[in-house]
């Protein structure tokens, strides 16, 4: 599936979060398992919007936001960001990875 991204939020990444879309675009492809889905009011979307967490290739743990449009193979990245301990802690929680 390919990742599609905005240039607005390809400067986002940036210029708010210090990360480069190649790390983003690494993370994404290197990503096993299930994402989960954001079911806060303030995040939902049609089709839905999900996050999963991945390592860059030099070891920081990234969340990535996206919505999936699996029949049209590709996915709209939302945003991404380093994780935070608590987000990593929910993370491995509802994945059974702790």
């Amino acid at each position: 599936m390919q990742l599609i991204c905005s240039e607005e939020i390809e400067s986002k990444l940036l210029e708010k979060h210090g990360i480069e879309l190649w790390e983003v675009e690494f993370s994404f492809a290197n990503f096993e398992g299930y994402p989960l889905e954001d079911n806060r009011a303030q995040h939902r979307s049609i089709p839905t919007t999900v996050w999963f967490l991945s390592e860059t290739h030099d070891g920081r743990v990234l969340k990535v936001v996206i919505i999936p449009e699996p029949e049209k193979g590709f996915a709209v990245l939302r945003t991404a960001y380093e994780a935070d301990t608590q987000e990593i802690e929910l993370w491995n929680t509802n994945t059974s990875k702790t």
